[in-house]
């Protein structure tokens, strides 16, 4: 997590003139995560948010991470669910606040940033380079939540998941970090609030609209396009 947190110092000191006296301390991992104190202390609260919000985005732009914001669906909701398979109903309408969503999964350069920074083992079929902008594999629930704490905590905000010894996993929903999007938010990310199937529509998918395993795929995963 240092090369993280000394990106978001220097980027906040470089950018914003009213936060040059930060101290050398400030913009490393946030300290109030575990003793209630920001580490922008002594600035005004005006400041302490800029701050934050300047080195924020400049570590996920350092990772190649973009955060596409989805507009509330209003109290109407969307609709969820399908009649034509047994385990997506009932259909139903589901309301849901605003929220942000990343533009691609996260990529086995982006994940093996993380096992680096927190030293932990990386994977052969993470480390190839041939592959290193497509998704992660391999990875777990709990990998998962502990990649989203790590990618909060990096970016200066408080971690959304309490995680136990005995591996009890808790959603603090006062925090405003990073988590895994509900099953509600993914669906509606992906029909959009129209009603389709897909998010191209309703046609079925082909190799040109997805890849899964179906005739013709190259049944690997593929790198993100642009």
């Amino acid at each position: 997590m240092g090369m993280f947190a000394k990106l978001g110092r220097i980027i906040v000191r470089e950018r914003d003139p009213q936060i040059k006296s930060l101290a050398a301390t400030n913009g490393t991992p946030p300290s109030h995560i575990s003793n209630g104190h920001s580490p922008y202390r002594g600035l005004d609260d005006e400041t302490q948010a800029r701050a934050l919000k300047l080195a924020d985005r400049r570590i996920l732009a350092s990772l190649g991470i973009e955060i596409i914001p989805l507009p509330a669906t209003g109290t109407k909701g969307f609709t969820m669910g399908s009649k034509k398979y047994s385990d997506e109903q009932s259909v139903r309408s589901v309301a849901l606040s605003a929220f942000g969503l990343l533009r691609d999964p996260i990529t086995k350069a982006q994940y093996r940033a993380y096992l680096e920074a927190t030293e932990q083992t990386v994977s052969d079929e993470n480390r190839a380079e041939a592959k290193a902008n497509h998704p992660v594999v391999n990875v777990s629930w709990y990998d998962a939540v502990r990649f989203c704490n790590w990618l909060s905590i990096a970016n200066g905000r408080e971690a959304v998941y309490k995680i136990s010894d005995d591996n009890t996993v808790e959603w603090d929903r006062t925090k405003k970090g990073f988590r895994l999007p509900t099953e509600a938010e993914w669906e509606y990310a992906a029909r959009g609030n129209d009603g389709r199937e897909y998010p191209w529509g309703n046609e079925a998918p082909n190799f040109t609209r997805a890849n899964y395993l179906y005739e013709g795929s190259s049944k690997t995963t593929s790198g993100h396009t642009q």
